[in-house]
């Protein structure tokens, strides 16, 4: 009776086996015949270009309407200025999130979103925020993934068929943070709010029954040097982002503020390694404010866009997406 158990459990797995190896080869080898001399990569992907932006509350676009931050100008005027293939933005950033965060959710938010590409905007936060364990993130099997993504047709026929089913009105963001206007004398409304956060928003992303922990614990009492582990997320991000097959463009702070510039000098280290892709807004208040040291019309005085400065953020974006990458 053993021996047949054994044997049906053998067969119970080795079919569903077999016939994805014989898929596999049925797909290799058709690819092989109708091959043409172009890369297949854009085949496998239809529908529109999707974006999914990561960041804290600079992308999170706090103080403004959900429809004035950059990723929504950004859907707003692409969609309005180019033809195909029409974009669609998902906001997934959330005030206080540092990049410890972002790196620890970053293969969960490509597998459950399938993005063609991911923008981070984050680092001012790993200043004074609670960094989470990212070790689980560097490990070995980014190499297997790899494999995956470049030779394995079987993986990319389920990536496009799993990535139809994001439904971006099941996407919870907690907006706790939506309902605070900027006060220009003292912005008690933001310090009250973030004393709440203090609270714990340990997982501010929902969709469906996954959470996402990006969310803020205020705790600068525990972090060791911030701008060394910041620089070692980002290029952790960039080799989880192409294990995945996915574009991700790093975007620096468009101010060089206190602290700020420490950061966006970690953003232009990471430009310089061979698989960094930064957009430097860096220069986007010396072009449009030179002689306005304080740029009130783009930015608020603790240097947060205002919707002007998200629509040039989102501006400058669309025209770095479009280039080569």
């Amino acid at each position: 009776m053993k021996a047949i158990s054994r044997l049906c459990f053998t067969w119970l797995v080795a079919i569903p086996l077999m016939s994805v190896l014989s898929l596999e080869v049925v797909l290799q080898v058709g690819a092989r015949l109708a091959h043409t001399g172009r890369s297949d990569v854009t085949g496998w992907k239809t529908g529109n270009l999707r974006v999914v932006c990561l960041g804290d509350s600079h992308t999170y676009g706090l103080y403004l309407a959900a429809e004035e931050s950059y990723p929504a100008r950004l859907e707003e005027l692409w969609n309005a200025s180019v033809a195909a293939p029409k974009i669609e933005v998902i906001n997934l950033g959330y005030p206080g999130t540092n990049s410890s965060r972002i790196l620890k959710n970053l293969p969960d938010v490509i597998a459950t979103f399938k993005p063609d590409i991911v923008t981070v905007l984050v680092g001012i936060n790993d200043f004074w925020t609670q960094p989470v364990d990212t070790s689980d993130q560097r490990d070995g099997w980014l190499r297997s993934l790899i494999w995956l993504r470049d030779s394995s047709r079987v993986y990319k026929i389920v990536y496009m068929l799993q990535r139809q089913r994001v439904n971006r009105e099941a996407i919870q963001i907690d907006q706790s943070f939506r309902h605070n206007p900027y006060d220009p004398a003292f912005n008690r409304q933001y310090t009250d709010a973030v004393a709440k956060a203090q609270k714990e928003v340990d997982a501010a992303v929902r969709y469906g029954d996954r959470a996402f922990s990006l969310g803020a614990v205020y705790d600068a009492g525990k972090k060791d040097k911030p701008m060394q582990a910041l620089r070692e997320n980002l290029l952790a991000m960039n080799r989880i982002a192409d294990a995945k097959g996915v574009r991700l463009l790093l975007i620096s702070y468009a101010v060089n503020g206190p602290m700020f510039e420490w950061v966006n000098k970690e953003y232009r280290s990471v430009s310089q390694t061979a698989s960094g892709e930064v957009l430097d807004l860096t220069t986007l208040m010396q072009t449009r404010c030179p002689d306005d040291p304080v740029c009130a019309r783009y930015f608020f005085s603790d240097w947060h866009p205002t919707a002007a400065g998200s629509a040039e953020i989102a501006s400058r974006l669309q025209r770095a997406i479009t280039s080569s990458p």
